[in-house]
């Protein structure tokens, strides 16, 4: 939709538009994991990392695509480049910034990774305590991640209350 809104009115300029996938911290400039605040993808790592994550609903084989911030910062200096010299034309070109054709990771090597990184560098929480993190656990199958909901929360509530 955004699309099409800026076709119509961007007139005799070229358009070049980004589509980055899930942007993750960078991974090498200015410095490798760097990223300022916490958004989309990291929280759930920040989850994890502070003990806060523990279950997951989804398959542990899905491919998820994610990707460095500075590439995508490269690919935009890049297509302005190349798109500079067709400022004449009225073009309209759309990149798909992505890493999951070349560069596959799935969700069980994305835990694996991120456990590993969390007990070689356990996050401090406010009373100066190391947080140990678990194995993030997946549920593939939506019933079982929703009967373990309803027996870690509906239930203890529902006895709360009575």
């Amino acid at each position: 939709m955004g699309e099409m809104l800026l076709g119509q009115f961007k007139g005799d300029l070229p358009l070049v538009i980004i589509r980055p996938t899930a942007i993750a911290s960078t991974y090498k400039q200015p410095f490798p994991g760097w990223i300022e605040g916490v958004r989309t993808f990291d929280s759930f790592l920040v989850s994890y990392g502070k003990g806060k994550l523990t279950c997951f609903p989804a398959n542990p084989n899905t491919i998820i695509d994610v990707i460095p911030v500075d590439m995508v910062v490269n690919a935009m200096v890049v297509a302005m480049k190349v798109h500079y010299a067709e400022r004449q034309h009225a073009c309209e070109t759309i990149y798909h910034v992505s890493s999951s054709f070349r560069n596959p990771l799935t969700l069980s090597d994305l835990r694996n990774l991120v456990h590993y990184y969390f007990i070689k560098n356990p996050w401090i929480d406010a009373n100066g305590q190391r947080v140990k993190v678990g194995e993030l656990k997946f549920f593939s199958n939506a019933n079982r991640y929703l009967l373990l909901m309803q027996m870690k929360y509906v239930l203890p509530l529902k006895v709360w209350c009575s």
